[in-house]
């Protein structure tokens, strides 16, 4: 459960979708079950067959309970076909929008120009248009890049983080610091 206060009242308890999703109380496309966890349908996709794999307890993020993260990485890992995202977030301010621990399963395909905010498709292939990608998501508008990217038929995990300043915030830093 996440509690959500408003001004001067008592805070308010705000049911967990995932929760009640798991409870049978919300609706959701079950693509895969396992006793443990469910992999269901993104509401709303970054692409088609998006899918969001959630454990069946209300854990907040990966930090809380490593030992269900890495089971869910797993069951994750399991139904993910090459190439494809597997990614979480733990925090508002690394774009956790839903409190309670989720994989996202991102399929790709070759040459696709679909911008991700984590995800320049230009570093991969430079006949993809970078300028159709950029600024095209907040995180982008601000410069920031983050990927963690499990390739399944290398099995390797890569994590990158890139941050880039706007030109206009590079020259007010510039002055300030001379």
């Amino acid at each position: 459960m996440t509690m959500t206060t408003l001004p001067n009242l008592a805070p308010v308890k705000k049911p967990c979708v995932f929760c009640e999703i798991v409870a049978g109380k919300a609706p959701a496309k079950v693509e895969h079950e396992w006793p443990d966890a469910l992999a269901i349908h993104n509401t709303r996709p970054k692409v088609p067959g998006h899918l969001l794999v959630i454990p069946k307890r209300h854990i907040q993020d990966a930090n809380e309970d490593p030992e269900v993260a890495a089971m869910i990485m797993r069951r994750a890992a399991s139904i993910a076909a090459p190439p494809s995202h597997i990614h979480t977030n733990i925090g508002s301010a690394a774009a956790q929008t839903v409190f309670h621990l989720h994989y996202h399963i991102i399929p790709r395909t070759p040459n696709e120009a679909v911008p991700i905010s984590w995800f320049k498709p230009w570093a991969e292939n430079p006949a993809v248009d970078r300028n159709k990608c950029q600024n095209s998501t907040p995180n982008a508008k601000l410069g920031l890049s983050f990927s963690t990217e499990l390739n399944l038929s290398s099995r390797t995990l890569t994590t990158m983080t890139e941050i880039s300043l706007p030109k206009s915030l590079k020259g007010l830093l510039r002055g300030l610091l001379s």
